[in-house]
Formats: structure tokens, sequence, C-alpha cells
């Protein structure tokens, strides 16, 4: 229907433009009170409304879509924001809650667009373009002024905060290699290019989380690479493992050396992750984060049920800091707790880990019935966004929410109706006989 595939527009460019918020080519502008992509969304929800209103079932007789894990994470956000009712500062919690609430209509978007055919390709095409121009603006950063001048500093693309901008380029990861297995033939090539770069710039970045993310992320490649179908059963392929050691040991012998002084920056960085309690300097603690973890704790052990209320955890946690001999004497009013989980917990309380918990399950447990790849490609995802919300306070934020929620477009083989498609131009791999096998 005409309408659905405006909302599939509208959704494929705010998608695009996440890799890129942020940034120097930021879609994220302001356009009065709420900014372009905001509008982007509002948009597409109210065509996706009037689709469900008008569509060819006729006056509102259309199935709205439904999923246990998007209806649990609206209740986690009706939680927020009905916790304006006991929250300290109503307006804080007020702004949190329509965060929620948007990160909400972007979620049941990709939901509605389920039943709509080759709307999950378009949408992992438009992750990837959107990566991919990430990556090519980066390098041409550095060859403006040559890769020394970011030896003794971290990179952060092209204005691009540096932990998320590694976030930004890990989440390309996993969807450069699944196009690389099941997308467009013009599309392999630049998903194989991405990859060394992304590697390449998350290690430039001098994100200690980033790295953890790059790791976990190039394990999941493996895992997919090394392990083949074959004739009904899955086994390592020798032949691809012998083929990547080898790339593996030519460009730590080509490209070690000259970034032997990263490697020692990078070394200097987690050894400070090993005396997590040294105050000394900020670097210490994980950045000085396990003093902000202890202080909205607190507040979260002095509000178990409910919490703070959302948005809360900045505030609330500046109670705590000093106490009990506690080094930390800045004044760091507007630091954020620098924790997904910690600030879950403080600002919603028990009831509110328990529901974004149970919505992580949910999800996990319907991706484990997902073909191989699609498996792979999901979890890897989410994955790297659960890191990477280790230690940064990303809980409202599109791609971090992006990551968690993108399975929901996905339309199982034994659940989708006939017109849906599976994957990514399956019809391609039928071209070539049948998938690389190794």
């Amino acid at each position: 229907m005409f309408l659905r595939k405006i909302v599939l527009a509208l959704m494929a460019f705010l998608v695009f433009s996440i890799p890129l918020a942020g940034g120097q080519l930021s879609f994220d502008v302001s356009i009065g009170p709420v900014g372009l992509m905001s509008v982007v969304g509002i948009l597409a929800f109210l065509f996706a409304i009037a689709s469900l209103l008008f569509g060819h079932r006729g006056l509102g007789r259309t199935v709205v879509p439904m999923d246990l894990s998007v209806t649990m994470f609206g209740i986690f956000v009706a939680l927020n924001l009905a916790s304006v009712g006991w929250a300290e500062n109503s307006s804080v919690a007020i702004s949190a809650s329509i965060a929620y609430i948007q990160i909400l209509v972007f979620v049941w978007l990709l939901l509605f667009l389920r039943s709509e055919p080759k709307a999950f390709s378009i949408i992992l095409y438009a992750i990837f373009l959107g990566s991919f121009l990430l990556v090519a603006y980066s390098i041409y950063d550095i060859l403006s002024v040559g890769l020394d001048s970011f030896q003794s500093q971290r990179f952060g693309g092209f204005g691009v905060q540096v932990n998320r901008y590694a976030l930004k380029l890990a989440l390309g990861i996993p969807v450069a290699l699944y196009i690389m297995y099941r997308g467009l033939r013009a599309f392999r090539w630049l998903s194989f290019a991405y990859l060394p770069a992304a590697a390449f710039l998350i290690f430039l970045s001098g994100s200690r989380t980033g790295m953890a993310m790059l790791i976990f992320a190039l394990l999941a490649a493996m895992w997919l690479v090394l392990r083949v179908e074959h004739r009904g059963q899955v086994r390592f392929s020798v032949r691809r493992l012998s083929l990547l050691a080898g790339i593996v040991v030519v460009a730590s012998i080509l490209v070690g050396p000259s970034l032997y002084e990263r490697f020692e920056y990078h070394a200097e960085r987690a050894a400070s992750l090993a005396d997590p309690l040294d105050d000394t300097d900020e670097s210490s603690g994980f950045g000085g984060r396990l003093h902000l973890w202890e202080a909205a704790l607190r507040a979260y052990l002095d509000n178990p049920i409910l919490g703070v209320g959302s948005g809360g955890s900045n505030e609330a946690m500046l109670d705590y800091i000093g106490h009990e001999g506690l080094v930390v004497s800045l004044a760091i009013s507007g630091r954020s707790v620098h924790s997904v989980y910690v600030a879950i917990a403080s600002e919603t309380g028990t009831v509110g880990v328990l529901l974004w918990l149970a919505v992580l399950v949910s999800l996990v447990l319907r991706i484990r019935t997902f073909p191989r790849q699609e498996r792979i490609l999901f979890l890897s995802f989410m994955g790297v966004a659960l890191l990477s919300g280790i230690a940064g306070t990303i809980e409202a934020a599109r791609d971090f929410n992006l990551a968690l929620f993108l399975s929901v477009i996905f339309s199982h083989p034994q659940e989708q109706p006939e017109t849906a498609t599976p994957a990514i131009e399956p019809a391609r791999l039928a071209e070539n006989g049948r998938a690389p096998t190794g």
C-alpha cells in the first residue's frame, strides 16, 4: 500500500541518519523545539496510523502490529512516564519520558514494517550506507591532516564523541558481514572494505569500551565465517581458518610497526582498569565511573522499588558523592552516570530493571529461532550495544535501541506472509548455486 511505502521511505532515511547523528554531517538538527530526525519519526508514525485506519481492509479494520517485546517495552516506558508523580524533579522526568516515548514509537514503526516486502533489506542497507559514509568521511579527515596528527590523541571522527563514535562503527560490522553473505553483488565489496576500515578507526578512537565491542563483533564474524554449513551439517572450515590466520599475520607485519605507539597508548589505558580504586587521576577507576556508579547505586538502594524517577539518576547521585571518604570532590553536576544498567536501576528501581530485562530475554528467545545468519546478525548487533551500555548512559539513544530492537522487523520464515522477504536478496544465492561453504 502507498502509505506503507511512505513509512518505509521515512524510516529508511531515519535509520540512515542514525550513524551520522552527533557529527559534522548530523541530520539531528533543531527545527524549533524538536529536531529533524524527530520530525521524520512523527511523520512516519502519522502515516502508519493512517495506513491502519484507511488500509485496504477498510476503516479501522486493519490489525494493529503487536509483539511481546515491544508491548513489555511499552509498559517500561509507561513506568517512566508515571515516575513523574514521585520524581524529585518532575521537569527532568517529563523530558526523559518524552525521549523514551520517541524510542517506543521508533521501535513500533520497525514492527509495523515487518509485513512490508523487502523492508528488512532496505533498513539494513540504510544502516550500512550511513555507517559507510561515517567511515568514508573519517578516512578523509585523517588523510587531510595526516595520521601522525592523531598518534597522541583519541580520534572521534568528524566531531562525534569518541565512545559513541566507536559504538556507531562497531554496529556497522555485523551488518556489513551479513551483506557480504546475503547482499547485492555491488555492495559486497563495499562491505568487505568497511570491516578493516571500521576496525582501524575504532582502534584509533582509543575507546576501551570500543575495543571490547570490536573484539566481540570480530569474534561473532569469525564464528559466522569459520563455521559453515555443508550438506545440512555445521562444521569448522580449516581452509578459511588458515586463510584468516594468514591475513592477520600479513596485516600485523605491514601495519603493526606504524601503529606501535597506539598499541602502547591502549595498553596504558587498559592498565588503568587493573586498579579501579586508584583516585590519582581521572583515567583510573574506569575513568572515574566507579565512583559515579557507587553513588547512583546508593540512590537505588534508598529507592529500591520504583527508583528516583526517569532521568533523575544524574541529580540523585550528587547527594552521595564524597560520602565515606570518597576522594572525588569535583563539581560533577551535569555528568551522567555512564552506565545504562545503573541508570535504569536507580531511575526505575527493581520494577523497571525486571521489565527491561524481560524485554531483552524475550528478544533473545525469539532470535534463537531465526535462521543461522540472521541469528548471528541480531545477536551480535545486540551484544555490541549491550557492551556499550556498560560505560555509557545511552538507554534512550536511537542507535542503542535500534541495535536492541532491529530483530522485530524480521519476519521469521514460519510466520511471515507470502509477500514478505526473509532476507536480503536470497535469490542472489540461488544465482550462484549455493551460499559460500568453504
